[in-house]
């Protein structure tokens, strides 16, 4: 029996956070017919005055191998919320088809940039499944990625057809408002602990804050 993923968001206790803001001229998500193209999403959450990089550094340098993966389950959950802006409810989605990682990495840690993407692709498998939410992956080396993020994933899902009968129901899952952190890291991800461990962030549009304009639901 197929899951229905926005009832896993209510039972995994994931708390979708608003749709991050562009950093050029693209769609985050692009529908054509069945297929669903989302772009390059990163470790991003939202604050007072702009969106933040909840982790910034180079793998193997001055980012752990298992922060990189948290990063990596915190970018899973920024593309399901950008996937829900698009599309009104995850019920639409059938299958994930492919996943393509991106980490900012030393050539010492290549050997762990599978465990690294598997930060995402756990998140996936847990809301849609483990046959819908896992497809075909790739995970790449990058020797930058923009704004010093480390891990970029990019994702292409197959919608369900209008004869497949999608409920009409309101998502079950919880929103969190505009311009407020995901408060689903103070309990699941260690939001809290990764802010206090940062002095001060950069906004995309280049505007600097401290930790105290982050606020939690």
């Amino acid at each position: 029996m197929a899951m229905d993923p926005e009832r896993r968001l209510v039972e995994l206790a994931y708390v979708l956070p608003p749709v991050p803001e562009k950093a050029g001229l693209y769609k985050l998500v692009n529908v054509i017919g069945n297929r669903c193209v989302v772009c390059g999403h990163g470790p991003f959450a939202p604050a007072a005055g702009g969106t933040f990089a909840l982790r910034k550094g180079r793998v193997g340098e001055s980012v752990s191998v298992d922060e990189a993966k948290e990063a990596a389950r915190y970018t899973a959950i920024c593309m399901l919320a950008s996937l829900r802006s698009e599309l009104g409810s995850l019920r639409r989605i059938r299958c994930i088809v492919r996943t393509f990682g991106l980490v900012n990495a030393t050539q010492s840690c290549v050997d762990s940039l599978p465990k690294i993407i598997d930060g995402f692709s756990e998140v996936m498998r847990d809301v849609f499944g483990p046959d819908a939410g896992v497809g075909a992956r790739s995970a790449v080396g990058a020797g930058t990625l923009p704004f010093n993020i480390p891990v970029e994933i990019e994702a292409e899902f197959e919608l369900k057809s209008r004869d497949d009968g999608l409920a009409d129901a309101a998502p079950e899952g919880r929103v969190c408002t505009a311009g407020r952190a995901d408060c689903i890291f103070e309990r699941r991800f260690g939001l809290p602990s990764v802010i206090n461990g940062i002095g001060s962030f950069t906004s995309l549009g280049g505007s600097r804050m401290s930790p105290a304009v982050v606020s939690l639901l």
